[in-house]
């Protein structure tokens, strides 16, 4: 996930900041200290201040946090490097960090995509239950594909209602698994426009290690965050909780949900179509519970999945021991992270406990030795997971990068309708936004 940043770089007196304001902004450009101010060192700014640079362009990039990589970040918990944010190479087969990744050292690892799927009433689904329930899964997307198509961008809600437990469960990995949404919130048209070819992948040393490697060599203001842009002049002046830097151009690419809420002021506003395309974008949530369960007491082969449907309406998804660890990860994702996340972490690995108990009996309790949980919606400079178009508001994510006055530029993941969601799009958008910036500047 992509954090906020910011910078500020001190110029003088208070006095003399106030004669300048009053002198006019067009002198924020000729007083230019370096030719593009990025905001956010996580991969969209990373990406875009290595092309600028490489470019010959002078940059200052800002980061609010202690360290670079914002919504991709891998920690060790319990002995294995975990991935408490991103962790896929979603469609790896194309996804433009796989050969990043080779390229760099690091040990790409393909999901088998071996999982089970365990249902009230019916427990764990025997081959021809497990066949029938793909179908059912594949059935649901297609549906929205087809509600997209024939309809528009409708919400996912003007399907019809579930017909039983296998498509109630399909809904859910749709819904607040894969987009961290509701299911009838979902914006077909968005979904539709996401890119799936079916090969997944991790990386074994960690997608945030990947992430914070690819940014090696730039350097990066840390705990400096973006208060307010000025755009008023020919060129910006953006203001931090460091001071005021000023700059040719910038690139804002914190996460949209620190957009909406306002956390940096903009003068003069933003346009109406960029206002509108914040709006029009909200942020869905996902987090993760590690669970420490050693000895493999449940006799699962390393990223062997669990997806069921519990008799009292929850879920419950499991990635089994990844990377062969004594480890298990655990998904939850929509309405039900953002409540979890008010009760606390302990709440959330109590709850997974439960969760397993339910499936594979009262032993599971026991098994499970320590936890950790993630808690995105309220890490202030994310405000969520990652971006959710609104029931047709899909066309947003290409009015956000539409930059602004050829000086006020935007990336991340909330950029790109093909990679919505995923770090590709974080990244893809972030050399393109280098790339107008570059043209621009020129």
């Amino acid at each position: 996930m992509t954090s906020a940043l910011s910078r500020r770089h001190l110029l003088g007196a208070a006095g003399a900041a106030s004669a300048a304001l009053l002198l006019g902004r067009s002198r924020a450009a000729r007083a230019a200290e370096v030719d593009v101010v990025v905001v956010g060192a996580g991969c969209a700014g990373l990406a875009a201040a290595g092309a600028l640079v490489d470019a010959g362009l002078t940059v200052t990039v800002i980061e609010a946090r202690d360290r670079i990589g914002g919504r991709a970040v891998t920690e060790p918990l319990f002995g294995t490097p975990m991935d408490l944010g991103a962790g896929w190479l979603h469609s790896s087969d194309r996804n433009p960090l796989t050969p990043l990744a080779r390229a760099s050292g690091f040990t790409v690892v393909r999901d088998p995509q071996d999982y089970e799927v365990w249902l009230p009433r019916r427990g764990f689904l025997d081959a021809d239950g497990l066949s029938a329930f793909e179908d059912i899964l594949d059935a649901t997307g297609e549906a929205l594909s087809t509600l997209a198509a024939d309809q528009g961008d409708l919400a996912a809600a003007a399907l019809p209602k579930p017909a039983g437990d296998s498509e109630r469960l399909a809904r859910h990995l749709l819904g607040p698994l894969e987009q961290g949404v509701p299911f009838e919130a979902i914006s077909a048209a968005d979904y539709d426009s996401q890119i799936a070819t079916g090969e997944e992948s991790f990386v074994a040393e960690g997608l945030g290690t990947l992430v914070a490697t690819l940014g090696a060599g730039i350097a990066v203001r840390l705990n400096t965050a973006a208060v307010a842009i000025d755009w008023s002049g020919a060129g910006v002046a953006v203001e931090t909780t460091a001071g005021t830097l000023r700059g040719r151009a910038v690139l804002v690419t914190v996460p949209v949900g620190v957009l909406s809420a306002g956390r940096i002021r903009f003068t003069p506003a933003l346009p109406d179509d960029t206002a509108r395309a914040i709006g029009g974008l909200s942020m869905g949530l996902l987090n993760k519970v590690v669970l420490q369960v050693p000895g493999n007491p449940l006799d699962m082969d390393p990223f062997d999945q669990l997806h069921a449907l519990l008799p009292d309406g929850g879920t419950l998804d499991l990635v089994h021991r990844p990377f062969g660890s004594d480890l298990i990860l655990a998904l939850l994702g929509g309405t039900e992270a953002w409540d979890l996340e008010k009760a606390g972490e302990r709440a959330a690995i109590d709850l997974v406990t439960e969760r397993l108990v339910t499936v594979y009996g009262s032993d599971a309790r026991g098994m499970v030795k320590a936890g950790r949980a993630t808690a995105w919606g309220q890490d202030q400079l994310t405000l969520g997971a990652y971006s959710a178009a609104l029931p047709g508001q899909q066309t947003a994510r290409a009015a956000l990068a539409t930059p602004v006055g050829e000086r006020v530029f935007f990336a991340g993941e909330a950029c790109e309708p093909e990679w919505a969601t995923q770090v590709p799009g974080a990244w893809l958008t972030g050399r393109k936004a280098a790339s107008a910036i570059i043209d621009a500047l020129a």
